[in-house]
């Protein structure tokens, strides 16, 4: 046979080539342009952000398909950040889906998470994801998280709660957690690695 005795360089060569013809279908989290990015996030659900806005105590991205996002504290916060199932945004809900990176790190509301004593998850039923450095050096935060109630938390990003006073997390037995980084607890004091 002709084409058997070919070798795989010609096979390929025969191919069809797409070239990507946009900057989105080479980097489809990037689209220039306006404050609205169209975002896929892990569950593969296509949302476009609509809106940046704050509640009584967080300010929330909210998007195309009623969910939001927690960004950060509002500058007043203090005491014990109370992670919500939904928020209400013109009179519309948006199930919190995420708590963002850096949600209690960033300088900009410092202050406010320097005023943080506490986090409760439960009435997060809807958290799917908490990200990267989220909680990082809020050395306030002491004892053991209970996820409980987050069903469909999926995953914990690395340094989530790095640099604080949590010992332990702990989760249902209905947990869909497929994945907690490794260092989301590293250099807690204590450490639960010393235990």
């Amino acid at each position: 046979d002709y084409y058997a005795s070919r070798g795989l360089g010609d096979v390929y060569k025969r191919q069809e080539i797409k070239k990507p013809t946009e900057l989105s279908e080479i980097y489809p989290e990037v689209i220039e342009g306006s404050e609205q990015k169209k975002i896929e996030n892990s569950n593969s659900r296509a949302r476009e952000h609509i809106y940046t806005a704050q509640t009584d105590k967080f300010w929330f991205k909210f998007y195309s398909d009623k969910t939001a996002e927690l960004y950060e504290p509002r500058a007043d916060f203090s005491g014990v950040a109370r992670i919500p199932n939904a928020v209400t945004y013109n009179n519309e809900a948006y199930a919190v889906i995420k708590i963002e990176d850096n949600a209690f790190t960033k300088e900009n509301t410092s202050e406010a998470n320097k005023r943080l004593t506490g986090i409760e998850f439960a009435q997060g039923s809807n958290l799917e994801v908490i990200g990267a450095s989220a909680f990082k050096d809020r050395t306030s935060l002491t004892g053991t998280l209970d996820f409980s109630n987050c069903t469909k938390l999926r995953i914990i990003w690395d340094w989530a709660f790095q640099n604080t006073g949590i010992t332990g997390l702990v989760f249902g037995e209905n947990s869909t957690l497929n994945e907690i980084c490794n260092s989301c607890l590293l250099y807690t004091s204590p450490s639960p690695r010393d235990a």
